[in-house]
């Protein structure tokens, strides 16, 4: 595990931290995904859900609690967004 300001642009990545906030939006084609804020002692990052990936976590996807995630960080936009791949509840 890394901290989220020791992250590899664009390879998987491993962390622990607390997810701060969570939006959940329908897309076009009406599917739920999330936008997240999370953080640790180092640093705050961005994060998505994807469609696919939110319908498998959001039993377990809270605002306040830790996570083990597994993503990658893109910069879109000229800023960082982690897209998450998995996520495992450490509560």
């Amino acid at each position: 595990c890394n901290d989220l300001s020791n992250y590899s642009l664009n390879n998987l990545n491993k962390t622990i931290c607390v997810v701060r906030s969570m939006r959940v939006i329908k897309t076009k084609k009406n599917e739920e995904m999330a936008f997240i804020t999370m953080y640790d002692d180092s640093s705050e990052m961005d994060g998505v859900l994807f469609p696919l990936t939110y319908n498998k976590f959001k039993t377990v996807l809270e605002p306040n609690k830790t996570y083990l995630l597994t993503y990658k960080v893109e910069n879109r936009n000229e800023k960082l967004q982690a897209i998450i791949d998995t996520i495992y509840n450490l509560n």
